[in-house]
């Protein structure tokens, strides 16, 4: 696996093997308002609006796309077995006038990443520049 920044701004952190291995949920938002927006005329200002409480789906496997209201799941194709995983070599090249403000990991944040396969992870940082680290490994777990 390889990624490449080349004169491109980040506003956080680059992780090589990927994020999470993780399957994150999803939070829908309710139509509408608890307490719409307002205009104030006489004193020129606003009332900013609150929104409506959410529900939380989850992702499952399916043969096709599609969501479950009733039992809030939202069906993807993608296989989502083996989520995270890596195998092999993992390369992160800052390149150009890229910014990164966050650190950079030539690993993942929890990703399931696999030493005994061979590979490793690799950082090259070229005329970039990263607001606080750089790791040749991964954060967390």
């Amino acid at each position: 696996m390889t990624s490449t920044l080349d004169s491109c701004i980040v506003y956080g952190s680059v992780f090589g093997a990927g994020y999470s291995a993780s399957l994150p949920t999803v939070e829908v938002d309710q139509i509408g308002f608890q307490s719409e927006p307002y205009y104030y005329e006489s004193l020129g200002t606003y009332r900013t609006g609150v929104k409506g409480p959410t529900t939380t789906y989850r992702w499952e496997h399916a043969g096709s796309i599609s969501i479950d209201n009733a039992n809030h799941i939202l069906y993807t194709t993608v296989d989502l077995d083996g989520l995270g995983k890596v195998i092999g070599d993992v390369e992160v090249r800052i390149y150009g006038k890229t910014r990164v403000f966050g650190s950079v990991y030539g690993g993942g944040n929890q990703a399931a990443y696999s030493y005994p396969s061979g590979g490793y992870p690799n950082v090259s940082v070229q005329n970039g520049k990263v607001t606080y680290d750089v790791y040749g490994g991964g954060f967390g777990d």
